[in-house]
């Protein structure tokens, strides 16, 4: 297994086609659509609790070298607390601060068996 692969990549933009497609390309070298299917994890980050970050990237891959989890606009959810900066209160953006620290540390916790995809549209 090739250690100098990252484990956490960031696909950010306005073109949601782009996007697709470098997904797509991440998911073809798997090869067989049973393989790809057995080792992809797609999540959706507006219902997404990071409590459950380290259990989604934890299973070891299947007859792959590498395991792939999509987490889909998550990250945003992190930049502001409230819609308007006139709601903020103390303990909202300390909430928010500590959240930010929280997926920080998961994010080192990703083991190189799996490569965590950040979509941001």
């Amino acid at each position: 297994m090739d250690q100098d692969q990252p484990s956490v990549y960031i696909l950010h933009g306005e073109d949601e086609y782009a996007l697709a497609q470098d997904l797509a390309n991440m998911e073809s070298r798997f090869g067989d659509p049973a393989i790809k299917e057995a080792n992809t994890t797609r999540l959706d980050g507006r219902t997404f609790n990071q409590e459950d970050l380290l259990t989604a990237v934890g299973p070891m891959p299947f007859l792959a070298e590498r395991r792939i989890v999509i987490l889909e606009e998550y990250v945003k959810k992190l930049e502001t607390p409230a819609s308007k900066p006139g709601d903020r209160t103390k303990e909202s953006s300390q909430k928010l601060k500590d959240d930010r620290r929280q997926f920080l540390s998961k994010l080192e916790k990703v083991p190189s068996t799996t490569g965590l995809v950040l979509v941001e549209y």
